[in-house]
């Protein structure tokens, strides 16, 4: 994996993440964030060839009944939609750029969906975008999340004037705390319950979808990047694990069999087994050979994954939590985090 071709920036704050080529002496030192070059052979994106051109839109993929993905055109981060049988839809994370916005509103008008409720899995700027062709809905997020999100949101504004420009100012971080006893997000669908932690942000949560055996992680358990802490808290390194051991329980619990990470990983790294839900988008032609990767990968009886001697990935094989243990625990020591603050 070349430094060019490596997805390690996902949303923060302040971005720590490595490239795969980067010494971890200088990466932990960092504090800002490389602006997005645009789409890349690792960025899957839906093409359209009229007039010869390839354009950018929001292909969704069934990664389980009523469960479906889109990635973003950078930083390959995931939009879930969980859809009832009404066509009723829950947007978790809408996406990135506008025309990425635009466009799942587009599929889901054109699939006859409407969208009920909305869910931000955290407060950091590029999960609390948002279109008025999404609807006039409530958008959820835990009470730490929406609290985080009043306190930043001008300079989180900013971040994402910088990196996505021409979002709709008035509805940007406009997210609504879910009730402080309430276990699932109010909406008429399936049950999307909620799972609450600090392991990246304040507030942050993923959604188990029980009825589809499916976890929306947010933006942990990715076979491509290394843990990002929340280094403003008092004991990142604790909250991360607590917040694992969290996914870890809520997987028992529920049985889940998917999952639906922060970032998406390559096809070659993880395969559901004779199965066809983890298929893949094809990203636009360049002069890169074009990639396929999953948009979920399963967290039960995946086939081993191998790599190459030039790939180093902070993950391991195995399950997602289980994997997600030993690289928080590789990568996230004490010494490490004290150098992020």
């Amino acid at each position: 994996m070349t430094r060019a071709s490596c997805r390690s920036s996902t949303c923060a704050r302040r971005s720590c993440r490595p490239s795969c080529a980067t010494p971890p002496g200088s990466w932990a030192q960092r504090r800002s964030r490389p602006a997005p070059s645009g789409p890349t052979d690792l960025a899957p994106v839906a093409v359209s060839h009229q007039d010869g051109t390839a354009t950018v839109g929001r292909e969704l993929t069934q990664v389980a009944p009523g469960v479906w993905t889109a990635t973003a055109e950078i930083w390959t981060s995931l939009t879930t939609l969980v859809v009832a049988d009404d066509g009723a839809c829950l947007v978790v994370d809408p996406g990135i750029t506008v025309a990425e916005v635009e466009c799942l509103a587009d599929e889901i008008r054109d699939r006859g969906w409407h969208v009920e409720a909305a869910f931000a899995t955290h407060a950091h700027w590029d999960h609390v975008l948002w279109s008025a062709r999404l609807g006039d809905v409530p958008r959820w997020a835990t009470p730490a999340a929406a609290a985080a999100q009043q306190r930043s949101r001008d300079a989180d504004l900013a971040k994402a004037d910088a990196a996505a420009p021409g979002h709709d100012r008035e509805l940007f971080g406009r997210i609504t705390a879910l009730p402080d006893d309430a276990v699932a997000v109010p909406w008429s669908g399936p049950r999307a319950l909620v799972v609450g932690h600090h392991a990246h942000a304040p507030g942050h949560a993923a959604l188990v979808l029980p009825d589809s055996g499916v976890l929306v992680a947010g933006d942990m358990l990715s076979d491509i990047e290394i843990p990002l802490l929340d280094v403003d808290a008092a004991d990142p390194v604790g909250d991360y694990r607590d917040g694992l051991h969290r996914l870890e329980a809520a997987v028992t619990q529920h049985a889940i069999t998917a999952v639906v990470p922060g970032t998406v990983m390559s096809a070659a790294r993880a395969s559901w087994p004779g199965g066809s839900w983890s298929t893949g988008c094809t990203s636009a032609p360049s002069s890169r050979a074009s990639t396929r990767r999953t948009l979920a990968w399963p967290i039960r009886g995946s086939a081993r994954r191998t790599r190459s001697s030039s790939e180093r990935s902070p993950r391991t094989d195995g399950p997602a939590v289980a994997a997600g243990l030993r690289s928080f625990h590789g990568t996230c020591r004490e010494p490490a985090v004290r150098r992020l603050r």
